[in-house]
């Protein structure tokens, strides 16, 4: 009788620890699917998906927080068309943490510096924007720090994450 109670007594004690050990999974999978939900592990949701504006509010730059490396990354800027030539330059350290797949609409003309690259694209109908589109893949894991420059000098930074 006595083996019996101390047998019951290493049961209940494992079976509490099996309890405590599912509870944590739960809390787990829970937090996981939260995140998830709300974009912090990339792929769009409230949290990752983030938009920068200029201060006189004609530049807008749409990205991801978020993303994941080697896999397929969207930079949205609409630049306003000044002149005849909208011009956008791209900070080199960002773009060497990239693979450019394609930009839409295609530049006219791309010219390098020790700085980063500037992209030229046709101008559109006067007073409207230009959408740009720059499809990527992540090369590097960690912190990206972008900036962009427009025609007018004026620099706009913003910072992406990329899990491994």
């Amino acid at each position: 009788m006595q083996k019996d109670i101390r047998e019951l007594e290493k049961e209940l004690s494992f079976q509490k620890r099996l309890w405590k050990t599912q509870r944590i999974g739960w809390i787990t999978t829970g937090l996981l699917l939260l995140a998830a939900v709300l974009g912090l592990l990339g792929s769009g949701g409230p949290l990752n998906e983030t938009e920068l504006h200029s201060a006189d509010g004609r530049v807008l730059v749409s990205y991801d927080r978020f993303i994941r490396f080697d896999a397929p990354g969207t930079l949205r800027i609409k630049l306003p068309a000044q002149g005849s030539i909208a011009r956008l330059w791209l900070d080199k350290d960002y773009l060497n943490a990239l693979d450019i797949q394609w930009i839409t609409p295609g530049p006219l003309r791309v010219s390098a510096d020790s700085s980063g690259l500037t992209y030229e694209f046709a101008p559109t109908a006067p007073g409207t924007s230009l959408p740009v589109e720059i499809k990527f893949q992540t090369q590097t894991v960690g912190s990206l720090q972008g900036r962009l420059r427009l025609e007018d000098g004026t620099i706009l930074g913003f910072t992406q994450f990329s899990y491994p």
